[in-house]
Protein backbone atom coordinates (compact mmCIF):
# COMPACT_ATOMS: atom_id res chain seq x y z
CA UNK A 1 0.00 0.00 0.00
CA UNK A 2 1.25 3.32 -0.95
CA UNK A 3 1.10 5.44 1.98
CA UNK A 4 1.74 9.08 -0.13
CA UNK A 5 0.51 10.55 -3.24
CA UNK A 6 3.71 13.42 -3.78
CA UNK A 7 7.34 13.21 -2.48
CA UNK A 8 6.24 16.78 -1.18
CA UNK A 9 3.90 14.63 1.68
CA UNK A 10 6.87 12.53 3.03
CA UNK A 11 8.85 15.01 3.33
CA UNK A 12 6.45 17.18 5.55
CA UNK A 13 6.28 14.32 7.62
CA UNK A 14 9.52 13.92 8.19
CA UNK A 15 11.29 16.93 7.85
CA UNK A 16 10.42 18.43 11.32
CA UNK A 17 10.40 15.11 12.67
CA UNK A 18 13.63 13.69 12.47
CA UNK A 19 15.24 17.22 13.10
CA UNK A 20 13.76 17.68 16.12
CA UNK A 21 14.61 14.12 17.53
CA UNK A 22 18.09 14.11 16.19
CA UNK A 23 18.65 17.14 18.32
CA UNK A 24 16.88 16.03 21.51
CA UNK A 25 16.66 12.41 21.88
CA UNK A 26 18.00 9.14 21.38
CA UNK A 27 17.09 6.24 18.23
CA UNK A 28 14.14 4.91 20.34
CA UNK A 29 12.17 7.69 20.96
CA UNK A 30 12.70 8.64 17.36
CA UNK A 31 11.22 5.32 16.13
CA UNK A 32 8.23 6.12 18.31
CA UNK A 33 7.64 9.38 17.02
CA UNK A 34 7.81 8.49 13.82
CA UNK A 35 5.74 5.59 13.88
CA UNK A 36 3.57 7.86 15.75
CA UNK A 37 3.26 10.20 12.99
CA UNK A 38 2.98 7.60 10.19
CA UNK A 39 0.17 5.80 11.92
CA UNK A 40 -1.80 9.29 12.56
CA UNK A 41 -1.64 9.84 8.75
CA UNK A 42 -2.86 6.37 7.62
CA UNK A 43 -5.88 6.56 10.31
CA UNK A 44 -6.41 9.99 8.82
CA UNK A 45 -5.98 9.00 5.18
CA UNK A 46 -8.48 5.91 6.10
CA UNK A 47 -11.21 8.46 7.83
CA UNK A 48 -10.79 10.09 4.13
CA UNK A 49 -11.61 8.07 1.93
CA UNK A 50 -9.79 6.99 -1.57
CA UNK A 51 -10.25 10.58 -3.20
CA UNK A 52 -10.48 13.90 -1.42
CA UNK A 53 -9.74 17.31 -2.13
CA UNK A 54 -7.96 17.71 1.08
CA UNK A 55 -4.35 18.65 0.27
CA UNK A 56 -2.34 15.82 1.29
CA UNK A 57 0.67 18.00 2.84
CA UNK A 58 -2.01 18.49 5.45
CA UNK A 59 -2.54 15.34 6.74
CA UNK A 60 1.11 14.42 6.24
CA UNK A 61 1.65 17.74 8.18
CA UNK A 62 -1.29 16.82 11.05
CA UNK A 63 0.85 13.54 11.76
CA UNK A 64 4.11 15.56 12.11
CA UNK A 65 2.74 17.56 14.57
CA UNK A 66 1.75 14.49 16.82
CA UNK A 67 5.33 13.02 16.27
CA UNK A 68 6.45 16.33 17.70
CA UNK A 69 4.13 16.70 20.57
CA UNK A 70 5.48 13.37 21.65
CA UNK A 71 9.03 14.00 21.35
CA UNK A 72 8.71 17.45 23.39
CA UNK A 73 6.80 15.05 26.44
CA UNK A 74 3.96 14.89 25.53
CA UNK A 75 0.87 12.27 25.89
CA UNK A 76 -2.05 11.25 24.36
CA UNK A 77 -4.18 13.97 25.61
CA UNK A 78 -1.43 16.79 24.01
CA UNK A 79 -1.47 14.72 20.61
CA UNK A 80 -5.33 15.11 20.55
CA UNK A 81 -5.13 18.57 21.05
CA UNK A 82 -2.51 19.03 18.32
CA UNK A 83 -4.49 17.11 15.96
CA UNK A 84 -7.77 19.28 16.56
CA UNK A 85 -5.60 22.56 16.55
CA UNK A 86 -4.23 21.15 13.03
CA UNK A 87 -7.81 20.38 12.09
CA UNK A 88 -9.26 23.80 13.08
CA UNK A 89 -6.17 25.68 11.14
CA UNK A 90 -5.95 24.17 7.92
CA UNK A 91 -9.07 22.55 7.38
CA UNK A 92 -10.21 23.46 3.57
CA UNK A 93 -6.37 23.81 2.32
CA UNK A 94 -7.50 22.22 -1.04
CA UNK A 95 -5.11 19.98 -3.44
CA UNK A 96 -4.01 21.46 -6.79
CA UNK A 97 -1.87 18.95 -7.96
CA UNK A 98 1.87 18.92 -7.98
CA UNK A 99 3.00 21.95 -8.38
CA UNK A 100 5.25 24.85 -7.02
CA UNK A 101 1.94 26.62 -5.26
CA UNK A 102 2.67 22.94 -3.09
CA UNK A 103 6.01 23.59 -1.91
CA UNK A 104 4.28 26.72 -0.29
CA UNK A 105 1.05 24.18 1.30
CA UNK A 106 4.19 22.40 2.24
CA UNK A 107 5.91 25.11 4.15
CA UNK A 108 2.30 26.33 5.69
CA UNK A 109 1.86 22.84 6.93
CA UNK A 110 4.99 22.45 8.35
CA UNK A 111 5.16 25.41 10.41
CA UNK A 112 1.34 25.06 11.63
CA UNK A 113 2.27 21.26 13.18
CA UNK A 114 4.86 23.08 14.63
CA UNK A 115 2.56 25.27 16.07
CA UNK A 116 -0.25 23.21 17.21
CA UNK A 117 2.55 20.88 19.03
CA UNK A 118 3.53 24.06 21.26
CA UNK A 119 0.22 25.26 22.16
CA UNK A 120 -0.76 21.63 22.63
CA UNK A 121 2.19 21.39 25.12
CA UNK A 122 0.78 24.01 27.06
CA UNK A 123 -3.00 23.01 26.72
CA UNK A 124 -4.34 25.22 24.31
CA UNK A 125 -6.42 23.95 22.08
CA UNK A 126 -9.20 24.69 19.77
CA UNK A 127 -13.35 24.27 21.79
CA UNK A 128 -15.77 22.17 20.76
CA UNK A 129 -17.29 26.20 20.40
CA UNK A 130 -15.59 27.36 17.64
CA UNK A 131 -16.32 25.44 14.57
CA UNK A 132 -15.82 22.20 13.07
CA UNK A 133 -13.74 20.77 16.19
CA UNK A 134 -15.62 18.10 18.42
CA UNK A 135 -14.73 17.59 21.83
CA UNK A 136 -13.48 13.84 20.72
CA UNK A 137 -10.51 13.81 18.15
CA UNK A 138 -12.62 10.91 16.28
CA UNK A 139 -15.21 12.79 15.81
CA UNK A 140 -12.69 16.08 14.62
CA UNK A 141 -11.20 13.82 11.43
Amino acid sequence: MRKYSYENERLAGLAKVVKLSAVLFFATIIVLALMLRHLTVIYIKQSLGRLSALCGCVVAASGSSCGITYLMGGGYDEVAMAVKNMIANLTGMICDGAKPSCALKLASGVSTALLSAMMAMEHRCVSKLEGIIDEDVDRSI
